[in-house]
């Protein structure tokens, strides 16, 4: 049993109820295909890699190419150069995620060969760190998108302030970003890993 995606959208089923009982009034066949549609595969892919520029635009075009439809989008940076790319997808014709992975592979695989992903030009493979988590869209409602999901930002626009706590995992500064006071979390490099990143990009999206 997977958990619900972490980036998707919140689960309303009162919501969904009540808009269902409003159109049992409406034509049968209609409702028909709204239910099939509501309980299309869903799918959570998660790519770790080192950041790299147009990276999000890349991993766009590489699900495009296998017919999956992205529902929603989500990019992380983190200072040190990791990037985290979560996207909710469907269009895929099974839950089960193993031939997915496999077309993945496959088109990274591609990517590779053509524009030098490997490790030997210094860019960290996704597939390595490679996730999927596999639901059903009755579990969500919707987010509009309007580009501004990722949440990547100037650095040259952001200023230190003095240091306020350290962890064990990270500092924690007072700063500026656009003349308004924010805090800043810079991650220590010696911990960074998949399961860390993915903490730190679910506070992210719970302070957007």
């Amino acid at each position: 049993i997977h958990p619900p995606p972490a980036f998707g959208s919140s689960t309303n089923l009162e919501a969904l109820a009540l808009e269902a009982s409003k159109s049992q009034g409406q034509d049968q066949d209609s409702t028909s295909d709204n239910v099939r549609s509501l309980y299309r595969p869903m799918h959570e892919i998660t790519f770790s890699t080192i950041d790299k520029p147009k990276l999000l635009s890349e991993l766009t075009c590489l699900l495009g190419e296998i017919g999956l439809n992205i529902q929603e989008a989500h990019a992380f940076s983190t200072n040190d150069g990791y990037s985290l790319d979560v996207f909710v997808v469907v269009g895929w014709h099974a839950e089960e995620t193993e031939d997915l992975i496999e077309e993945l592979k496959k088109e990274i695989n591609k990517i590779e060969e053509t524009q030098a992903w490997s490790t030997s030009h210094s860019w960290s493979s996704p597939v390595e760190n490679m996730q999927i988590v596999e639901n059903s869209t009755a579990d969500h409602v919707a987010i509009p998108t309007d580009g501004a999901s990722e949440w990547e930002i100037d650095i040259k626009l952001l200023n230190f302030g003095n240091k306020v706590a350290s962890g064990s995992y990270g500092d924690l500064y007072r700063g500026t970003y656009c003349s308004q006071d924010v805090a800043i979390k810079v991650l220590k490099p010696e911990r960074v890993n998949v399961d860390m990143q993915r903490e730190f990009a679910q506070e992210v999206y719970i302070m957007r």
